[in-house]
C-alpha cells in the first residue's frame, strides 16, 4: 500500500453521502469546503474588480469616501480574495499530487511483485520515486497549460493571475511532490521579508518628485492606440505583473494550501470552527498595512 502521507482523506460518512464522491472517480473522495470557498473567492474577486470596471483607466481627483473604500477594499475584499485564490491552488495541486502519487505507488507494486507478496523496503522506495515523477510530469503539464492560458488572457487583461500560478507549479512541481517543507518554508520566509522591504523601497521612490498625472493623462491621449501596440503593452504589463506577483504573495501562499493538504483543517473545517473562525476574522494578507 502507499506510504499513509499520500493517502486520501476520507470523511467518515462519505459511503452514505454520495455527495462526497469525486468526479475523478470512486475511490476518491471530494472535499464541500473548497467548493464553497471558491465561490466566495470568486465574489471577492469580482467586488475587487468593481472600482477598476467603473472607473477604467480614467484619471480623477480621489475624494475622501473613495479613500475610505480603497482601505476597506484592499482589508476585507481585495487583499483576501487573491491569496484565498493562491492557497486553494496550493491545495488542490497537492491533492492531485497525494491522489496521484497512491494511485502510482500501488500500481508500480504490483507491477514489481507481480501482485504476489508484500514489496520490501525498497521496492517500495523504487515505486515511490517513480510515482514522484509521474505526480511531477502531471504538475508541470498542467502549469505549462496555465502560463500559455495566462499568457493569451495577459495579452488583452494584463492583471490576470492565471500565469503566475502556472510558473509556480511549473517550477516548483518537484517540491511539492517530494514534499520538500523545510526548503518551502525557507524559501517562503525570504520572499516575505524581500517583499515587505521592497515595498517600503517602492513606496518612497513612488512619493518622490516626478511626472505630475496630468502631463502623464495628456501624454497618454495623444498616443495612438493599435491593436498591435495594445496586445504588446498588454503582455509587456503582464510579465512585469506576473514577476511581482510571484515575489510577493503567490509563493508563500501556494505553499501554505500545499501543506494544509497533508491536514484536514480544509478536509474537515467542522473539526477546526474556532480557530478557522479567528484566522478568518483577524488574518488578511500580510502586505495590506503596506499597499492601504
Amino acid at each position: 500500500p502507499a506510504p499513509a502521507q499520500y493517502a486520501p482523506h476520507r470523511p467518515a460518512s462519505s459511503a452514505a453521502r454520495p455527495d462526497y464522491r469525486s468526479f475523478t472517480g470512486g475511490r476518491f473522495v471530494r472535499y464541500p469546503a473548497p467548493d464553497v470557498a471558491r465561490g466566495f473567492m470568486l465574489l471577492l474577486i469580482a467586488l475587487a474588480n468593481v472600482g477598476f470596471w467603473s472607473y477604467g483607466t480614467g484619471r480623477f481627483t480621489p475624494l475622501t469616501a473613495d479613500r475610505i473604500w480603497a482601505f476597506i477594499n484592499a482589508l476585507f475584499i481585495h487583499e483576501r480574495a487573491y491569496p484565498l485564490f493562491a492557497l486553494l491552488f496550493g491545495f488542490g495541486l497537492a491533492t492531485v499530487v497525494n491522489r496521484r502519487m497512491a494511485s502510482g505507488i500501488d500500481a508500480y507494486c504490483q507491477q514489481l511483485t507481480g501482485g504476489l507478496r508484500a514489496p520490501s523496503a525498497a521496492k517500495l522506495d523504487q515505486a515511490q520515486e517513480q510515482a514522484a515523477i509521474d505526480a511531477r510530469r502531471l504538475v508541470r503539464r498542467r502549469g505549462l497549460w496555465m502560463v500559455l492560458f495566462g499568457l493569451i488572457h495577459g495579452a488583452f487583461f494584463p492583471s490576470e493571475i492565471i500565469g503566475t500560478y502556472g510558473i509556480v507549479a511549473v517550477v516548483f512541481a518537484g517540491w511539492i511532490a517530494r514534499k520538500h517543507w523545510k526548503r518551502a518554508a525557507i524559501l517562503s520566509a525570504v520572499i516575505i521579508v524581500a517583499s515587505i522591504v521592497i515595498t517600503f523601497v517602492l513606496g518612497s521612490l513612488m512619493g518622490s518628485p516626478g511626472a505630475t498625472p496630468a502631463a502623464a493623462a495628456n501624454q497618454e491621449a495623444g498616443s495612438t492606440v493599435t491593436l498591435l501596440s495594445y496586445i504588446s503593452h498588454g503582455i509587456v504589463v503582464w510579465a512585469a505583473s506576473t514577476v511581482t506577483d510571484l515575489v510577493t504573495m503567490a509563493v508563500p501562499t501556494v505553499f501554505l494550501g500545499v501543506r494544509l493538504a497533508d491536514t484536514d483543517l480544509i478536509a474537515h473545517p467542522e473539526r477546526h470552527r474556532r480557530l478557522l473562525a479567528v484566522i478568518g476574522v483577524g488574518g488578511p494578507d500580510p502586505y495590506t498595512p503596506l499597499r492601504a
